[in-house]
């Protein structure tokens, strides 16, 4: 059964690498750990600074649902990224 969670950053503490290591913790969390083969998020296309953490990190973007969202009267899409835990 998926297990779903949230992460963010405050955005008082932001660029500090705080989301880097994060997400670092979790990758490896999940590499000690049989069963966690891959990992999926998603994330605003509006949000540059995430999708380009999560690049860095070895995300690969698998999709993109458009105009999914309305925000303040914007249209957003969302994008689905993943990496596999064990073989990346």
């Amino acid at each position: 059964m998926p297990l779903q969670l949230g992460m963010g950053v405050d955005c008082d503490y932001r660029q500090q690498g705080l989301g880097e290591k994060l997400l670092k913790i979790v990758l490896e969390f999940c590499r000690d750990h049989d069963g966690i083969d891959w990992l999926d998020l998603n994330v605003f296309s509006v949000n540059e600074p995430a999708k380009q953490l999560y690049l860095k990190c070895g995300f690969k973007v698998i999709g993109e649902i458009s105009d999914f969202y309305r925000i303040e009267g914007e249209s957003v899409s969302e994008i689905t990224m993943m990496i596999n835990t064990r073989n990346d």
